[in-house]
C-alpha cells in the first residue's frame, strides 16, 4: 500500500487541484457527492500511480490512467448500488485527501468503506471487485479478501502466516494469523479447532459448508453441481461477481480487472 508526494511544488499542486476538484466545496470538509465519486477517486489513485510508478500498466499520463479507473470505479459503483449498499461520502473525501498528502512509502489510509452493508465482524463477505473499500460488511468492519470475512476496521488482522493444518482462530474466536498462500488456503471454521484448509481445485468439489459456501482456488468459482469452474475474462457473460476474474459482474458482463503491483492503500 504505497502513496505519493513527499514534497509538492506549487505547479504540481495546481494540477492536482484541477484533477480532484480541490477548489470546490468538497475539498474543504464536505462529503464527496456520490455522482462525483468515480471521477475524483480515479484522479487521486492515478496521481499516486503515475508519481510512484505503482502499476504494471505503463501509464505515463494522468489522462489515460484516469479514464481507466473512472471506468472501473463506475462499474464497481453500479455493482454496489445493485447490492443496495450504502454510500459514505465522508469516507470518499478522507481517502482522496489521504492520497493527495501522503508520500510514496507511507502505508496510512483511513479505515472506512465507500460502500458498505450490514455484515458484522467474523461474517463471510463479498467484496466489490477485490476492493477493500466496497463490500457487504458493516461500517465497523472491512471485507478482507485474504480472510474471506469481515475484519475489525480499527485493528489490522495478525500478519503471521500459517501453514496447512495450523490453528487460525483462538479460543475467543479471534484470528491468530492468515492461511498461506491465500490463493489456495482458507481458515476453516467448521472444524472443532478452526484450522487452515485447502480450497477446492479447478474441477474439484466445492459443496456448501456449514459456515458458508464452498471455496475454490484463485481463478475458479463454485458453479453448478458444486464444481469449481474457471472464472470468466473481461467481456464474457456472467450472473454473479464470483464468476469473473475481476470479481466484478455488471449487466451480465465481466468487467475490467486491475493488476495492482503496489497495493494502493487508497483502493
Amino acid at each position: 500500500m504505497q502513496r505519493w508526494l513527499q514534497e509538492c511544488a506549487l505547479s504540481s499542486l495546481c494540477v492536482i487541484g484541477l484533477l480532484i476538484g480541490a477548489c470546490g466545496p468538497e475539498s474543504v470538509g464536505e462529503p464527496i457527492a456520490e455522482s462525483n465519486f468515480p471521477r475524483l477517486y480515479a484522479a487521486s489513485i492515478c496521481d499516486e500511480i503515475v508519481e510512484c510508478g505503482c502499476s504494471s500498466k505503463a501509464w505515463t499520463d494522468l489522462a489515460g490512467c484516469s479514464q481507466f479507473f473512472e471506468r472501473l470505479l463506475s462499474a464497481q459503483q453500479e455493482a454496489a448500488i445493485a447490492l443496495d449498499l450504502q454510500y459514505d461520502g465522508d469516507c470518499a473525501r478522507a481517502l482522496i485527501a489521504a492520497a493527495t498528502t501522503s508520500p510514496c512509502d507511507a502505508v496510512s489510509s483511513p479505515a472506512c468503506q465507500i460502500y458498505f452493508g450490514a455484515m458484522e465482524r467474523g461474517s463471510s463477505c463479498e467484496p466489490i471487485g477485490y476492493s477493500s473499500r466496497m463490500g457487504t460488511c458493516s461500517p465497523s468492519a472491512l471485507c478482507s479478501v485474504g480472510f474471506g470475512m469481515c475484519v475489525d476496521s480499527e485493528r489490522t488482522p495478525p500478519a503471521r502466516p500459517l501453514a496447512g493444518g495450523e490453528q487460525c482462530r483462538d479460543d475467543q474466536n479471534e484470528l491468530v494469523g492468515y492461511c498461506t498462500p491465500v490463493e489456495s488456503w482458507y481458515c476453516a471454521l467448521d472444524e472443532s479447532v478452526p484450522s487452515c484448509a485447502a480450497k477446492a481445485l479447478l474441477g474439484g468439489d466445492c459443496s456448501p459448508l456449514p459456515s458458508g459456501p464452498g471455496l475454490c482456488e484463485l481463478g475458479a468459482y463454485c458453479g453448478d453441481g458444486s464444481i469449481c469452474l474457471a472464472q470468466h475474462e473481461e467481456g464474457q457473460t456472467c450472473a454473479e461477481h464470483a464468476q469473473c476474474q475481476s470479481q466484478l459482474c455488471v449487466q451480465n458482463r465481466c468487467q475490467i480487472a486491475f493488476n495492482n503491483q503496489c497495493a494502493l492503500a487508497s483502493f
